[in-house]
C-alpha cells in the first residue's frame, strides 16, 4: 500500500491540502492518512507500505527515524524553513536530500535547486488542475471591484497591498478578501490600518468559502490581485486565469505557464503597479487589454491523478 500522510485538511483547507484530497479521490495506488502526529502511522499501516510525506510533517517524520522503516517520498507543498531563513539548517535540508520529492512548480523547483543546493534529478513536478468552472464573459468597461484569495498570514502581502491602496483612494473601488484568518495578530494589524485609513466601507473580508463555490463567486469581480512574497505554485491564482479573470501581480515569481497569459500582468515596483490600477479604474482602453485572449483547455484534477500516479511509480520501481 502507498499512503499520502498529511495533516488533517480541517474546517479551513490551504491549497497544498486540497491538492492531496484531489489527487487521492478513488485513487486505487495511493490512500490518504491524516495524521496529527507522526507517532500514529505505525499504528496505522503495514511495515511494508510506502509513505508519501508531506511536508508540514516532514522534519517530525524524521526526527521519528520512521524514514529508516518506510521507503519514503516528500511531497513538498511549503517547507518548513521557506520564509524563515533561521529555521534553515544542515539537519532540515538533509532531510530533503535524502528522498526523492514531490513538488507543484516548475518554479518552486528551480529555486530549491538554485537556493538550496537540492538535486535537480530527485524533483519531480506534477501540477495542480481545477475544478470545473465558469468562464468569465462579461466585464465592466473600467475596473471596480477588486478581489484577493489568500490566508490572512505576513507572507501574503495583504498590508503592503493595502498601503498602496489608501493612496488610490479617490478613485471608485472595493476590496473583498476571501481566505481564513490564519494569523489574528495579523488580521488585527489589518484591520487598524483600515480603520485609520477610513477603508472599512471598501474593504471586506469575508473568510474562507468553500472552494467550489468560490470558484463561482470570483465571477462578480474584476480584477485578482497577488501581492504574496512567494508561491510554491498559485493556485487561487491560476484558477482565476482559467476564469479569464485580470490578474495583477507584484514582485512574485509565478510559473511562466502564468505569465504568458494575456490576462496577467506582473510588476516589479509599487510605482509601476499603482500607475497600472489608475489606469484600470480610468481607462477603458487598459481594461480591454487584459481580456484573455487564447483558449487554454484547463488541466483536470484527473489528469493530475494520472501523471502523479505515474510519477510514484516511476520511483518505487
Amino acid at each position: 500500500m502507498i499512503y499520502l500522510v498529511a495533516p488533517p485538511i480541517g474546517s479551513e483547507p490551504t491549497g497544498g491540502s486540497l491538492y492531496n484530497h484531489y489527487i487521492t479521490s478513488e485513487n486505487e495506488l495511493v490512500t490518504l492518512l491524516e495524521v496529527t502526529e507522526v507517532n500514529e502511522i505505525e499504528n496505522k499501516i503495514d511495515p511494508n507500505a510506502i509513505v508519501i510525506i508531506d511536508s508540514l510533517l516532514l522534519v517530525d517524520y524524521f526526527k521519528s527515524q520512521l524514514h529508516e522503516k518506510y521507503k519514503t517520498i516528500g511531497m513538498i507543498h511549503l517547507p518548513t524553513f521557506f520564509f524563515n531563513e533561521s529555521k534553515k539548517n544542515k539537519h532540515e535540508l538533509s532531510y530533503y536530500q535524502k528522498i526523492p520529492l514531490l513538488v507543484t512548480g516548475d518554479s518552486f523547483k528551480l529555486n530549491l535547486i538554485q537556493k538550496y543546493n537540492l538535486k535537480a534529478e530527485n524533483i519531480t513536478t506534477v501540477t495542480p488542475g481545477v475544478l470545473d468552472i465558469i468562464k468569465k464573459k462579461k466585464f465592466n468597461k473600467l475596473v471596480n471591484k477588486i478581489v484577493l484569495v489568500a490566508s490572512v498570514t505576513k507572507n501574503k502581502g495583504i498590508l503592503e497591498f493595502l498601503n498602496l491602496m489608501k493612496d488610490l483612494s479617490d478613485f471608485p473601488w472595493e476590496i473583498h478578501l476571501y481566505g481564513p484568518k490564519a494569523d489574528p495578530e495579523y488580521y488585527q494589524e489589518l484591520q487598524e490600518l483600515i480603520v485609520d485609513s477610513n477603508m472599512k466601507e471598501r474593504v471586506f473580508f469575508h473568510g474562507y468559502l468553500e472552494h467550489s463555490e468560490l470558484l463561482k463567486m470570483l465571477l462578480n469581480y474584476d480584477l485578482f490581485v497577488n501581492f504574496s512574497v512567494y508561491e510554491t505554485f498559485g493556485m487561487a491564482i491560476y484558477e482565476a486565469l482559467q476564469i479569464g479573470l485580470p490578474v495583477m501581480s507584484y514582485k512574485t515569481n509565478l510559473e511562466s505557464t502564468f505569465t504568458k497569459r494575456s490576462n496577467f500582468r506582473n510588476f516589479d515596483t509599487i510605482e509601476a503597479f499603482k500607475n497600472e490600477l489608475v489606469e484600470l479604474f480610468t481607462e477603458v482602453k487598459t481594461s480591454k487589454k487584459y481580456q484573455a485572449k487564447e483558449e487554454v483547455v484547463p488541466r483536470s484534477w484527473t489528469d493530475v491523478k494520472e501523471d502523479f500516479n505515474a510519477v510514484v511509480k516511476r520511483i518505487i520501481i
